[in-house]
């Protein structure tokens, strides 16, 4: 899925969800079994595919991939949901702090040595932490179903280990529209879906290189899609797994006064989690 499809698709998904809320019955009940999924704390582990390419193309530097890394991490994280009649009535509160790390797969050159792409083959580290706070409103769409918009503001950060001497620290804010759709398929099982269109804020890369060191990003979309799906053991104890891409882009930096610069750049994220939840 490239960056334009999935913006394409995200925003299509948005679209389709906004007929729904102008149907919702904003005075029904919602789904008891959708609003013990919506008030929940669930610990959970998580697979995270990282697909990185820097492109070439600026500065007079030749078009295509100067460096691209890929390969799976692991770690885990923890989440806190709310759906109480607050402000607008079936208001909703989600926040999420995740975080993986792991040894890639790196493809590049080394630098300033005037070789293509594709002569160097390594390992990299990669350390990346993830914080998110949602705040939405859920609209009643039927008797099992429940469409949420939200508004959502977050923080990411990779820590990208290339040699044991050279460190790049990546890091921005974002913020974002999106909408989570859940349908009680039975009274334990919710499936859902979810989407969101953002952008990122103050994106920037530090490291510890004598040439570059800190230096801002250029910012850009940032989009996410997902399935989930949540099963009541009992009335307090719930299994969740959901699946999310995501993808965004830092556009280059300024060329510095050594002539060094970072170039942009496309992320792509496939994120799996396995949860064990606690329903309040």
């Amino acid at each position: 899925m490239n960056t334009v499809r999935a913006i394409a698709s995200a925003s299509a998904l948005l679209a389709l969800s906004l007929p729904l809320v102008a149907q919702a019955e904003t005075s029904a009940q919602v789904n008891p079994s959708i609003l013990s999924t919506n008030n929940q704390l669930t610990l959970f582990s998580q697979i995270q595919k990282v697909d990185y390419t820097e492109n070439g193309g600026t500065y007079g530097s030749a078009p295509g991939p100067l460096d691209t890394e890929n390969g799976s991490i692991s770690g885990g994280g923890v989440s806190l949901s709310f759906m109480e009649d607050a402000f607008l009535g079936n208001d909703y509160l989600y926040l999420s702090y995740k975080q993986a790390s792991g040894n890639i797969d790196y493809v590049g050159a080394y630098l300033g040595s005037g070789l293509p792409y594709g002569s160097l083959h390594s390992s990299s580290g990669a350390s990346i932490k993830d914080f998110s706070i949602r705040y939405g409103k859920g609209f009643v769409t039927g008797a099992n179903s429940l469409i949420t918009p939200y508004l959502e503001f977050g923080h990411h950060r990779w820590d990208r280990t290339l040699t044991a001497f050279q460190e790049e620290n990546y890091k921005h804010r974002y913020y974002g529209l999106g909408a989570n759709y859940q349908y009680a398929a039975t009274d334990k099982l919710i499936l859902s879906a979810n989407v969101m269109v953002g952008h990122t804020m103050s994106a920037e890369m530090d490291t510890n290189s004598a040439e570059l060191q800190s230096t801002s990003l250029g910012n850009a979309a940032i989009v996410r899609a997902g399935l989930g799906v949540d099963y009541a053991v009992s009335k307090k104890l719930h299994l969740s797994a959901t699946y999310n891409y995501e993808t965004f882009k830092y556009g280059h930096s300024q060329l510095n006064g050594n002539g060094y610069y970072e170039p942009d750049s496309t992320t792509k994220y496939n994120q799996y989690t396995l949860g064990v939840g606690y329903a309040f």
